[in-house]
């Protein structure tokens, strides 16, 4: 599955993100078995520096915990649903160049006419993007930019 397009393999892994949420739901409506986790080894940090991946460990430095199957379903959910936002654009995609000074351009901009203007003046943000960037940026492009940014991002 990883040999996909970028697209897909970031729709594969929201998907078995959903599986795990789901499998954890059905298992908490019945018998609940339950899992050991190993003693903090501060594996994690030396993880997260070549991959976002994670291993589960027990919490506050105890020795091992025993946590329920479902908690840990609950977690790897969450892990690959991090592991999804990881996954690159395709290149042909990806903001580079023009497009991304433009990006930057409306994003930035926004915050800083909100912060000292009171309003975000998505028009005149478009006209300075399209002077910076050689683009025509529109208001409604603004706006989208404005957007995506403002959407929570999941911690990963």
């Amino acid at each position: 599955m990883l040999d996909q397009p970028a697209a897909e393999v970031r729709e594969h892994l929201q998907d078995v993100s959903a599986g795990c949420k789901r499998l954890a739901e059905l298992i908490c409506k019945g018998p609940q078995p339950h899992v050991a986790l190993a003693g903090e080894t501060s594996t994690n940090e030396v993880l997260k520096i070549f991959l976002p991946t994670e291993v589960f460990e027990a919490l506050d430095g105890s020795d091992r915990q025993v946590v329920a199957f479902a908690e840990l379903l609950d977690k790897a959910a969450g892990w690959f649903e991090a592991l999804a936002g990881h996954v690159p654009r395709a290149k042909e995609n990806r903001h580079t160049g023009k497009g991304a000074l433009r990006m930057r351009a409306a994003g930035f901009l926004v915050d800083v006419f909100k912060r000292t203007l009171g309003r975000p003046y998505h028009s005149h943000v478009g006209t300075i993007a399209t002077i910076v960037s050689g683009i025509e940026t529109s208001a409604d492009f603004v706006k989208k930019v404005e957007r995506r940014q403002s959407k929570p991002k999941e911690p990963g």
